[in-house]
């Protein structure tokens, strides 16, 4: 028996090593072949077995497999070659040994595997018309259209075998090319509608893991933009929790310039004011705001009032004594910073919106405007 480790790939010995080590020859053939199989698959994209998957991969007019240019006589002679020694391979070699039993000498199992070797070789060195690395440039492509039509397009380019790949590849790159954020999240919200349910879940679990760990600040603020809200409680409980206490700690550094419509700091904790109604630390959020609302330093004040003073019914049901105090003496000094964002007051109310009306609409309909109107936000990294 010759030592044909040093004559075959890793990947493939590895596959074999067991089988072949023992003396099962056939087994080692069966082995090399599944390992063939799946290697067809993966470079492909493209699920079935046998005869069927070679001819779907290597065949027709745009094979997803190409071993060359396919421009000359001489390469589609090639490709076509290939495809029919592949096809014949496994009616030949393949199947006789799926359906009915077979006893291999060494001398057959090493014929056999070299030439499955080969076969690798050749399939390894094949071109596909999706490749990761090139489509990836595409995805983060500073001309990416910002719009779901083509955010749909440009994912159903990928194969269905390699979409949890894709997934990986481009959460991955986040922080470091998720530069154009509102771009990259136009297309995880395309490529996430792809996904099987159980990749699905295995996504949560890649969030959920990162939330419990990371440090980075930017990490956490770039899975907040790319993907879906409704996501979030889809996450752990544990990495939700901890990422909570990551709002309130920027929240309470948080800051806004009123004089340029710039967060000058806090920015992570304005994304909590799309979450905040899930929230399991409500009332150190609430305390934590209301601290703010009666700081003297207008920049704190703001902050609170540009970013959470309108959403305040959607994780209050009733303002607690002090808050009330504060919004009720801001109303009747004429503060149109708070007037302005407690417009939910005049709307037509919901439950929660009913409880607040009790308690504030009097000095919200008495109202006099004694303040300037601010000027607009603008900052790309806020969540409007």
């Amino acid at each position: 028996m010759l030592n044909i480790q040093p004559a075959l790939d890793p990947q493939l010995w590895t596959a074999i090593e067991n089988n072949y080590q023992s003396g099962n020859f056939t087994g080692a053939i069966q082995d090399s072949i599944y390992f063939l199989s799946q290697l067809i698959r993966d470079r492909s994209g493209l699920d079935g077995d046998g005869a069927a998957l070679i001819s779907a991969a290597l065949g027709g007019e745009t094979p997803k497999l190409r071993i060359n240019n396919l421009q000359t006589d001489s390469e589609k002679s090639t490709q076509k070659g290939i495809l029919q020694m592949l096809v014949g391979f496994y009616l030949a070699v393949r199947n006789p040994r799926m359906h009915s039993k077979h006893t291999d000498s060494s001398d057959e199992a090493e014929a056999i595997i070299l030439f499955v070797n080969y076969l690798v070789k050749v399939i390894d060195r094949s071109k596909s018309p999706f490749e990761l690395g090139e489509y990836l440039e595409r995805v983060f492509d500073a001309s990416f259209s910002e719009s779901d039509r083509y955010a749909e397009l440009i994912a159903a380019e990928i194969p269905e075998r390699k979409r949890w790949e894709t997934f990986l590849a481009v959460y991955g790159n986040k922080e470091s090319r998720g530069k154009h954020w509102t771009k990259l999240r136009y297309f995880m919200r395309a490529l996430l509608k792809l996904l099987s349910d159980d990749e699905t879940t295995s996504v949560c679990a890649v969030v959920s893991q990162e939330l419990k760990t990371t440090h980075s600040e930017t990490a956490i603020l770039r899975i907040l933009q790319i993907m879906p809200e409704d996501y979030w409680l889809r996450y752990g409980e544990l990495g939700r929790i901890r990422t909570e206490s990551k709002f309130i700690a920027s929240i309470k550094d948080g800051r806004y310039d009123r004089d340029t419509g710039k967060c000058t700091a806090g920015v992570l904790g304005t994304w909590a004011m799309n979450l905040e109604k899930d929230f399991e630390l409500k009332d150190q959020l609430t305390s934590v705001l209301l601290s703010k609302l009666r700081s003297s330093d207008s920049g704190e004040q703001d902050y609170v009032i540009e970013f959470f003073l309108g959403r305040f019914p959607t994780f209050i049901s009733r303002p607690m004594g002090a808050l009330q105090f504060v919004l009720q003496s801001a109303l009747k000094s004429g503060d149109i910073r708070f007037y302005s964002k407690m417009s939910y007051l005049s709307s037509v109310p919901w439950e929660s919106d009913e409880e607040w009306r009790k308690v504030l609409g009097k000095a919200y309909d008495e109202f006099k405007e004694k303040d300037v109107e601010p000027p607009a936000i603008d900052e790309d990294d806020v969540p409007f």
